[in-house]
């Protein structure tokens, strides 16, 4: 009987001591999930204070590269804003001096001429010459002061450049011409691609089409603008042409007149009342 007793007491110790082992062993297990998970959720928020580090030096980064090309662009701007500023000072320069220079020469050529009184007249002539930078005009030859013998008249200017002539009429009307070459006795013609007409009262240019024959230079005559073969020229002023007179041709020619005798009011003939030339002094 307690043989019997105390094996079933050995039994029952034996059912708790294996039942105190599988707790023991749940408990480890439970604690080495608890661990891994813990060690898990440590790594998940590692990997997500990573994950976030680099989103920061990312934005980081990308707002340092939206500034620096911000203040890039700024300093571009501010670049062309500076250069903007620069040409139109520069322009507004030019223009003073281009207006200064025309208010000079003009009342310069108005004190020395018989034909020129008002800046207004010659206005759109210097429009024309200040792209030849001339800073002076000299009087050359003025006919009621040096009477109009070919023989002084050529002793005046032969040899001149930059010729600029002014003719006024019995009628009042004024016209000219313009040759960078000059006039000589030698009887040739010359050809030259700067010659140009000129009419005051039409206030027109009359550019030259092309550079042949632009003026003809003979030691008889004064200034002819223009020598053809047949004889047709667009301005042509003889000896003593306070007594006889001078003309015009028809149109066209080497100048780009388009009507007939266009420069004298569509007459041939003029009479000459007063003559000027000048010399274009440049830079």
């Amino acid at each position: 009987m307690d043989n019997k007793t105390n094996k079933n007491n050995k039994k029952v110790e034996d059912i708790k001591n294996q039942n105190v082992n599988e707790d023991k062993d749940m408990q480890e297990e439970k604690g080495n999930s608890e661990e891994i998970i813990e060690e898990e959720i440590e790594e998940e928020e590692e990997d997500s204070n990573d994950t976030n580090n680099e989103k920061e030096t990312k934005v980081s980064v990308v707002k340092r590269e939206t500034e620096n090309n911000s203040e890039i662009m700024y300093t571009e701007v501010e670049e062309e804003e500076e250069e903007e500023k620069e040409i139109i000072n520069n322009n507004k320069t030019s223009f003073n001096v281009s207006i200064n220079l025309k208010e000079k020469l003009m009342k310069s050529l108005i004190s020395k001429s018989n034909i020129i009184k008002n800046s207004y007249e010659i206005s759109f002539l210097l429009n024309k010459l200040i792209n030849l930078n001339p800073i002076s005009f000299t009087l050359l030859y003025k006919g009621t002061q040096d009477t109009d013998n070919s023989k002084i008249f050529h002793q005046k200017f032969d040899g001149e450049k930059n010729i600029l002539l002014f003719i006024l009429t019995n009628k009042k009307y004024i016209f000219g011409g313009y040759t960078s070459v000059g006039f000589d006795s030698s009887g040739n013609a010359k050809n030259d691609d700067q010659a140009f007409l000129f009419s005051v009262d039409f206030q027109k240019i009359y550019d030259i089409k092309h550079n042949l024959y632009a003026i003809f230079c003979n030691k008889n005559c004064g200034p002819i603008f223009c020598a053809k073969s047949d004889g047709l020229y667009n301005i042509c002023i003889p000896d003593k042409f306070f007594k006889f007179k001078s003309y015009t041709c028809k149109k066209g020619l080497p100048f780009n007149t388009t009507e007939p005798f266009e420069l004298n009011h569509g007459e041939k003939e003029f009479q000459v009342i007063e003559l000027e030339i000048y010399r274009i002094d440049k830079n």
